[in-house]
């Protein structure tokens, strides 16, 4: 007897499964199968920054997109079922797969699915990073039932996000780099100095620090 497991574009082999081929004879047995058939997963490549955080509240439901083939349902499942439990019948995925829906058995396992592959490179070949965000029942089945396109503003303002927060993580670094600069200098204008040479610098200091006190309070009593 065959039995098929399919999955959209892909047949999953189960125990005893046999392979049929057809030719003009009828259809031949080709081999016969002992063991589910699955081929191996990637590990996700690791964000290279510090991954935006949710948008949505926490929900046993997570949202993944930007998916990228080649890959098949089976490794898709199995990467997603190593931080979590599935519930059954909780996956959905579109026909193109770009992206998915998955329902847990709990929140703590969508929170694991989020933090193990948000801003991750998966499939290796995949030119985008994996988008991860928790969703809603109505969400998935608005889905389910084909009345939403997937999520192009949503990615749009994740690029977005994604920018502003690069952007602002280098300007904190400038910053620093520029601080540590100034301390250098100061440093080795100490070491050049003699001993009342840096008398003298830490007393030009403090009356400066002196006077900008005084003319400040003289403001503040004139005010």
């Amino acid at each position: 007897m065959i039995r098929r497991e399919s999955h959209g574009d892909e047949m999953e082999l189960d125990q005893d499964t046999t392979i049929e081929k057809l030719d003009e004879d009828g259809p031949k047995v080709v081999r016969r199968l002992n063991k589910r058939t699955r081929l191996p997963v990637e590990e996700p490549e690791k964000a290279r920054r510090t991954p935006s955080p949710a948008r949505n509240s926490v929900s046993k439901i997570v949202h993944v997109w930007d998916l990228t083939r080649p890959f098949t349902l089976p490794q898709l499942k199995e990467l997603l079922g190593r931080t979590g439990t599935l519930e059954e019948g909780g996956f959905w995925i579109d026909k193109i797969k770009s992206h998915c829906f998955v329902t847990y058995e709990s929140e703590d396992d969508a929170q694991a699915t989020r933090a193990a592959l948000h801003g991750t490179r998966w499939p290796s070949s995949n030119p985008k990073t994996l988008k991860v965000d928790y969703a809603t029942e109505s969400e998935l089945e608005i889905h389910r039932e084909g009345a939403a396109p997937p999520p192009a503003q949503a990615v749009k303002r994740e690029r977005r996000e994604e920018r502003t927060s690069v952007r602002e993580e280098r300007k904190k670094d400038e910053k620093t780099r520029d601080r540590d600069r100034d301390k250098e200098r100061s440093r080795r204008r100490s070491r050049s100095q003699s001993p009342d040479e840096r008398s003298r610098s830490r007393d030009l200091s403090r009356e400066k620090k002196k006077k900008s006190g005084k003319e400040g309070k003289d403001r503040r009593t004139a005010g």
